[in-house]
Formats: C-alpha cells, sequence, structure tokens
C-alpha cells in the first residue's frame, strides 16, 4: 500500500503551492512509512508516500522519472507479472535499471501508452505527467482494488488516495444530501459518486 496525490491547475500560468502539496501528502503517511516524494512543475504537482515492498531500494523512489525525464509517475499498487515484459522491453531499446515494477509500468507507458493497461496482472492506481505534451493521465485497476478519488474545485483538478487528502487541500468538507440517504439506506454510495460535494472516485477501469 502507498499513498498518491494531485494537483493540476486548470490555469497553466497558477503555481502548485508546495505547502498544500506536501500537505495533501503527507496525510497518507499511514500508507507509505518508507519513503515521501514531491514533483513540482508550475501548474501541476504530484506526490508519494511509499510503503516498500518488491524494491526497498532508494531506486524506487517516486515520482518515478523515465530516462529521457519525460514522463513522471506516482503510483499506488503491485503488477504481480512485471518481470515478464523485461525481454520485451529490452527489445525495444529499454535498460532495466531497478528490480522494480514502476519502472516497467512507466517504460511500458512510455512505449504503448494505454494500450498496455489491459496486459497487467496487478492491482494499481497511476498518475503519469508528460511534461512535453502538458498531459496527465491518471488510471485505475480494473477491479477498482486500489482507491482513488477526485475534485474539481476552483479550476483545479485534486486527486488521491484517500479523501482527506483532498479535504487538506481547501475540497470543502460537506456532506452530500443524495449521499447521505444512499449511505444509510446501502451502507455504501455506488458508482462514482461519495459522501461528500464535490468529491468524486474514479471507476474501476478508468482513465
Amino acid at each position: 500500500m502507498c499513498g498518491i496525490n494531485g494537483v493540476l491547475h486548470l490555469q497553466s500560468q497558477k503555481k502548485v503551492d508546495e505547502r498544500i502539496l506536501t500537505k495533501m501528502r503527507d496525510s497518507l503517511e499511514h500508507r507509505g512509512p518508507d519513503d515521501k516524494g514531491l514533483f513540482i512543475e508550475n501548474n501541476l504537482g504530484l506526490g508519494h508516500r511509499r510503503l516498500s515492498v518488491i524494491d526497498v531500494s532508494l531506486a524506487g523512489h517516486q515520482p518515478f522519472l523515465s530516462d529521457d525525464g519525460r514522463y513522471v509517475m506516482v503510483y499506488n499498487g503491485e503488477i504481480y507479472n512485471f518481470k515478464a515484459f523485461y525481454t520485451e522491453l529490452r527489445n525495444n531499446g529499454f535498460d532495466i535499471k531497478t528490480s522494480s515494477d514502476t519502472e516497467v509500468l512507466l517504460k511500458l507507458f512510455q512505449l504503448y501508452g494505454t494500450k498496455m493497461l489491459h496486459r497487467l496482472n496487478g492491482m494499481f492506481a497511476f498518475a503519469i505527467w508528460d511534461k512535453k505534451e502538458k498531459k496527465l493521465t491518471v488510471v485505475r485497476d480494473r477491479m477498482g482494488v486500489k482507491p482513488l478519488y477526485y475534485s474539481f474545485y476552483n479550476e483545479t483538478f485534486y486527486f488521491a488516495s484517500e479523501q482527506k487528502a483532498l479535504f487538506t487541500a481547501g475540497v470543502p468538507l460537506k456532506i452530500a444530501k443524495d449521499g447521505m440517504e444512499e449511505y444509510v439506506f446501502n451502507r455504501f454510495v455506488a458508482g462514482e459518486n461519495t459522501l461528500y460535494e464535490n468529491i468524486k472516485k474514479f471507476y474501476p477501469d478508468t482513465f
């Protein structure tokens, strides 16, 4: 289990506040006590709290950058079949420098984009920033094992592994009327809605 979070201001001239991004990230400390990291580029910020499982070395530090520096990723999960891609990646000119599934996941994205998702055997939620295209891709696994929440608030897109990180960023903590009714009746809120206004959850198999 790890914790991921991010901020993308829709107004490109607005800079990400490092203090807010850090507060979001550290509200998820219990998900990843082993390491922590931030990446900020103008209106985009990514945060990560790491629980070291597969690769416990510093080589698996996140946010994780591609070798060419174009892509930056934060990732929560485990890809069980990641070693099966080693030969394919090497045949396409990639060096494998770590024993981490994080590296394999990012290199697969570099090679195939989201078309590779159906080939992954695992559970995951991740976000990848393309510095060249200024594009953020956010993904949740097919079964929805790994949680991922988001909010569009004040012309800003926020996402995180837990809702409380969004509240930490300044999204108002306000109970949704329909959400409360559904929660009382079903003990959960179905679909993309949550118990709170302004906060949604990614559907499984969404990007």
